[in-house]
């Protein structure tokens, strides 16, 4: 049975459509991933389901292209920002390799400690939870080889009921056992196989 998050979805940038009631039909639990060239609406797709979700009750994470973090608030801080509780945000930045630098602010700490945070709050939020949903747009950008073996198997031991993954590299939405979704566009389809 699909979920109605994945259905009927519209969207436009500059007066070009970039979703036209797309429909992805998607159970509500399970890992997936989205796999096509720069700029056919993937992200557009993850916005468009994130603003669904912030309309629902499910517990919601994101990952988004940039890091996005509170420049003003410590490593810590901003993993645990979502509600969570300061020993799951640590324990989830421990396991990625923080340990050290849990009271530094982003400004102190380079691009892929940066990733790692992104991907540590947005886990916090959504560990465990069997109605949650956790959204990943290229995720592991700026990460070494160790460093994303680290976080892809985070994910899977901390994933929520569901997960959507945007990716250029296949070996990450293989990391996480996801079922792939070529797309092409814009508009956003599911190419042809």
């Amino acid at each position: 049975m699909g979920s109605d998050l994945f259905a009927g979805l519209s969207a436009s940038f500059e007066g070009r459509p970039v979703l036209d009631n797309f429909t992805l039909d998607l159970p509500d639990r399970g890992v997936f991933c989205l796999h096509g060239p720069s700029g056919c609406g993937k992200t557009t797709f993850l916005r468009a389901v994130c603003a669904r979700l912030l309309r629902t009750t499910r517990p919601l994470g994101y990952v988004f292209q940039e890091d996005r973090l509170f420049p003003q608030l410590t490593a810590l801080q901003n993993a645990a920002v979502s509600g969570a509780s300061p020993a799951l945000a640590k324990e989830l930045l421990c396991a990625l390799g923080l340990r050290g630098s849990l009271g530094l602010l982003p400004a102190e700490l380079s691009g892929g400690m940066r990733r790692r945070v992104a991907l540590a709050r947005a886990l916090a939020a959504v560990s465990g939870q069997p109605d949650g949903v956790l959204l990943l747009d290229e995720p592991f950008t700026g990460l070494d080889e160790n460093n994303k073996a680290l976080s892809a198997a985070l994910v899977a031991a901390h994933r929520p009921g569901l997960v959507l993954l945007v990716t250029h590299d296949l070996q990450e939405a293989s990391a996480l056992g996801a079922q792939v979704f070529a797309v092409q566009g814009p508009p956003l389809e599911v190419a042809a196989n």
